[in-house]
């Protein structure tokens, strides 16, 4: 069990198969699903999807290939899931995905919990560069990236399918040596020796 917390609302830790329920209850909703992209997350988004997800982020930890996390407030609440996909090891890159469950939009959850994210990235799996794709449409997003110092490096027409159209998607990186975040954070049950690793 990974936990990545600071002084702030949210605290990251992974998820279990406890989190089925709280994960589908807020996945549920068409404008959370249109923000993470439809043609991959399902909508409507059910108890048995929120336990295929888990298990499949069990197994792509354990693989050293993407880490997923519950966003939790302090009475460990769960309102949105984050994660690093597309880990590169070679070349110390990844992407970054996330979404906060629609009752709890505005209180500033989404940004502090990629502030973790963003140091779990750097510091524990010692990236270079972080990227993020947000959809043409999801200014609160781009609005998050730009705040946290991201910068734009453009926009990749026509990106992704939604419905019989397609939407143009822009893409975000941070490189290590402009990370900046003075927070003190810290990462509790993370052994980077065992990452991706099976233990017998």
């Amino acid at each position: 069990m990974v936990k990545v917390y600071s002084d702030f609302d949210v605290y990251l830790e992974s998820l279990t198969i406890g989190d089925a329920d709280s994960i589908a209850e807020n996945a549920n909703d068409q404008d959370v699903a249109r923000g993470v992209g439809m043609s991959h997350f399902p909508h409507p988004y059910s108890r048995s999807d929120a336990l295929a997800f888990i298990e499949y982020a069990t197994i792509m930890f354990a693989q050293g290939k993407e880490a997923h996390f519950g966003i939790r407030l302090g009475d460990g609440t769960l309102v949105g899931v984050l994660g690093i996909n597309r880990l590169d090891h070679e070349n110390k890159r990844c992407e970054i995905g996330y979404w906060i469950g629609k009752r709890y939009w505005r209180n500033g959850y989404g940004r502090d919990a990629v502030r973790l994210l963003l140091r779990f990235g750097f510091e524990s799996l010692s990236l270079n560069r972080i990227e993020a794709i947000v959809f043409a449409f999801n200014d609160a997003s781009k609005k998050l990236l730009l705040g946290l110092g991201f910068e734009s490096e453009g926009v990749m027409k026509e990106y992704a399918a939604e419905g019989d159209a397609y939407v143009d998607g822009e893409l975000f990186a941070m490189l290590r040596r402009n990370y900046k975040d003075t927070a003190k954070t810290v990462v509790e049950g993370f052994e980077p020796a065992l990452f991706g690793q099976k233990q017998e």
